[in-house]
Parts: structure tokens; sequence; C-alpha cells
């Protein structure tokens, strides 16, 4: 081989190697640009000016992000939870310029999603997101488009960053970005729900009727009932008027809470008006007499914290109030009761379901603060009324130690001071000593 063509294939070699080199990072940046290139940019967040986005979102679309065509959001659909709309910002932009915003993530928050988009797809804005302590969580810097986006999918309760910057522009450019964060929960409820019913208050007072000891009241047709029947008088109204009556204003709050809440667990609702023995007995007539009928229900090993004055001021504590909660409500699919008044009065409502966030402790990894909204079955309603009403408390407090079997904890905000005394939950009817109300005669009645 001569000189000339040994030279010439090698030449020819080379080009070819240059040509294969230089096709690659072209073939690149038909969608991304290069990341030897491009990477997120460090700074230091105390010299930069950084602004919160506007929360005053009342005409953007809260049912979910607004995905661009060709991105990809990671399908939430198969957890407890909804997109909220967090808010957004405006801004204006110009070439090599960096400007920063901030947002806060609510609690239970477990994914994040920015859109950042623009009008002239000719000019090139990337986006950058960072968590609470500026570290870099994603980025996104597409080419020949008018949008960027970026998921977070570790996403958690505190404030969090992002960055726009203006990586090839002409002159300025303005821009908006959309927020919203994935709120998971964690939910349960129990299969039957409670019913409502009226607490039967001891003072007598016409401001606190009815009682079960009224003329004409539960009591009294109940007697006159097994009279009718050919029995003698039981003399339940007159047990109950000096058993369960009170003139003292300051224990108006006496009456039957427990009693209700342990009937409308156990019992079917009483539903209908009914005429029996030549006796005309309401819904509340029914109801007040199961209510008697539990008065005195066992709870066994179903009782948790300790009754004020009694035990520490701050049980029930809160891992087991959370586990309580998890086991009987969650996994059995039961109600249980809770005294939700820790001072020495007892307000006892039916617990039939709950919704728990979680948060991380961002200075102490063994600690998860939980956001938990419980649903009570109210008794504050007509007497006569059929159905369920409830009311939702919600109550925070922290773990420690796994969320299923926390070892410890403390209530926290304003749970400290306020939150349940003690839960429990009715094993059985049982009948209350002396009363000469009989269970299987009310039965007779209702059923």
């Amino acid at each position: 081989m001569n000189r000339k063509i040994g030279m010439l294939l090698v030449a020819v070699l080379i080009l070819s190697l240059l040509i294969t080199v230089t096709c690659i990072p072209l073939v690149m940046a038909t969608q991304y640009k290069s990341e030897v290139v491009k990477k997120p940019l460090l700074f230091n967040s105390s010299e930069k000016n950084i602004e919160s986005i506007c929360t005053d979102a009342t005409s953007i679309p809260v049912n979910g992000p607004v995905i661009p065509a060709g991105d990809v959001v990671i399908d939430s659909a198969t957890t407890n939870g909804q997109w909220i709309y967090l808010g957004y910002c405006d801004g204006s932009i110009t070439n090599g310029e960096s400007q920063y915003w901030a947002y806060d993530a609510p609690s239970g928050t477990t994914q994040t999603y920015t859109y950042l988009q623009w009008d002239n797809a000719s000019n090139d804005l990337d986006l950058y997101t960072y968590d609470h302590n500026w570290n870099s969580v994603g980025y996104s810097y597409q080419v020949n488009t008018n949008w960027e986006a970026v998921q977070n999918t570790n996403a958690y309760k505190a404030t969090w960053y992002f960055q726009v910057h203006g990586y090839s522009i002409t002159g300025n450019q303005s821009y908006h970005v959309d927020v919203w964060a994935w709120v998971t929960t964690y939910d349960g409820q129990a299969t039957k729900t409670p019913w409502s019913g009226w607490w039967w208050p001891y003072y007598d007072n016409p401001s606190y009727e009815p009682h079960l000891y009224d003329t004409n009241g539960p009591m009294q047709k109940y007697d006159s009932y097994v009279i009718n029947g050919g029995g003698s008088n039981p003399g339940s109204q007159a047990w109950e008027y000096c058993n369960h009556r009170t003139t003292d204003p300051s224990t108006n709050w006496f009456g039957h809470c427990h009693a209700w809440s342990a009937a409308s667990i156990l019992e079917n609702e009483p539903t209908a008006s009914k005429t029996k023995n030549g006796i005309y007995f309401e819904v509340k007539d029914q109801k007040g007499l199961l209510t008697e009928c539990h008065f005195d229900d066992p709870t066994g090993e179903n009782f948790w914290g300790n009754r004020f004055p009694y035990g520490d001021i701050n049980d029930v504590y809160p891992q087991d109030f959370h586990k309580v909660l998890l086991q009987w409500v969650g996994s059995n699919s039961q109600p249980v009761v809770m005294d939700t008044n820790r001072d020495v009065q007892v307000w006892n409502y039916p617990a039939c379901k709950y919704s728990m966030k979680y948060d991380p402790d961002l200075n102490d990894p063994s600690k998860t603060h939980v956001t938990c909204t419980v649903t009570f079955v109210s008794d504050g309603v007509d007497a006569n009324y059929v159905g369920a009403q409830t009311f939702d408390k919600t109550y925070t407090y922290y773990l420690i130690g796994g969320i299923s079997n926390p070892t410890g904890g403390m209530w926290e905000g304003d749970s400290i001071n306020d939150h349940p005394d003690f839960i429990w939950r009715p094993l059985s009817q049982q009948k209350l000593q002396d009363c000469p109300l009989d269970y299987n005669t009310v039965k007779q009645i209702i059923n």
C-alpha cells in the first residue's frame, strides 16, 4: 500500500469517528438538553429573593394537576387521598435569570406536582425543585416545548421551593406556575353506624326535657304496658324518678349518654311508632327504654384511659387512642365510645369513623406527627330523630415507634387540653341493679 492510499484510509476513518461522536448529542437533543451542560444550579438561598406563591386560587381547577401532553404523573387513585391545589405564581424572566418561589405543603402531603408554562416555545425556560433544606429533588429542562413539570413522589409537610430559570430567552418571557399536593389519608369506618338518640338528662328542668321519668314518658308507658298485659305495676317510673333525677344545677350534665352510646352500638334502631297492649310507643319511648336497659353494660378489658380525676391528665394517651382506632374501627370495622371531655364532666359519643394524615418530624426521625379526624354520632337531636347525625373532631399528636404499633407519644396543639378522657366498648347488655325494667319485656315492645 503506498503512502497516499494509507493516509487516505486514515482520514476516512477519523472522519467516520467524528461523524459518529457528533451524532450522539444531536440525537439526545431531540428530547432533552445534555446533562453535562445542564445540571441543577447551586446557590446560596440566603442571597436570593424568594417569594411565596399566591394561595388565593379560587378560579383555578382543583380536581388535580393539569397534565401537559407528553408528561406522565404517577397514578394516585390506588391510595386514599386527593390532589389539592396549593396556588400559583406569575412572573417575567430574562435570559440567564433565575427566580425563586416557596410554598407550604399541608399535612398528609406525599407528592407534589409543579407545572411551569409560557407562551413562546422558541424561548427556553427550566424548572428546578428543592426540599425544605434546599436539596435538589427534581428538575425539568426539555427543548422545543412551552412547559416544564416536576413531580416529587417523596414529599411531606414542609416549606418547599422551586426555581424558574431562563435558559435561552430573547427579550422578556412571562410565565405561570401551578402547584398541587397529593394528600394521602388513612381511613377506617365501622360497618354499622350507631344511631342518634337523646341523652335523657337527670336534671328536672323544662329546658332539659324530655326525661325518662316524665308523666306519659317512656317509663310510665312501660308500666302501663305491663299492667295492661295482666301484670302488676313494676314501678319503673317511680324508680327512675328516685334514682335518676336531680334538681342541683351543678349536676345538670348528669344523664344517660353512656347508656345511649352502648344501646346504639348493640341494638337495632327503632324507626317507627307502634301500639302494644293499647299503649302508644313513639320512637323516643322505644329508644329511651333501650337506653335504660344498657345503663350498666360491662366493658371487660375494652376500656382505655382513666376517668378524670383518676390517672394522668394526659390519658387516654395518644398511642392508645391511635391503636384503638386502628384495631377496632379500622381492622374490626366496629365503633367504640369516647368521653370527649377530659375534665369532671363526661360526654360519651360513639366513634364510627376516622381519617388520619401522617407527617414526618423534620428534626427527629423517631417521631411521626398525626392529624386524626374522628366522626362521632350525636345525641344532640330531637328524641324522635331517626338516623345518625354526626360531627367531627380533629386531634393532633405525635407517635414514637411504628405507626401501626407505637410505643409512645404526646398530644399536640389544641389537643393537649382537648382530647378524649377515656375510650371503651360495651360487651353485652347487662341489667341495672334494682331497676325494675325488664330487658326481655322491652324487646317484646320494640320487636
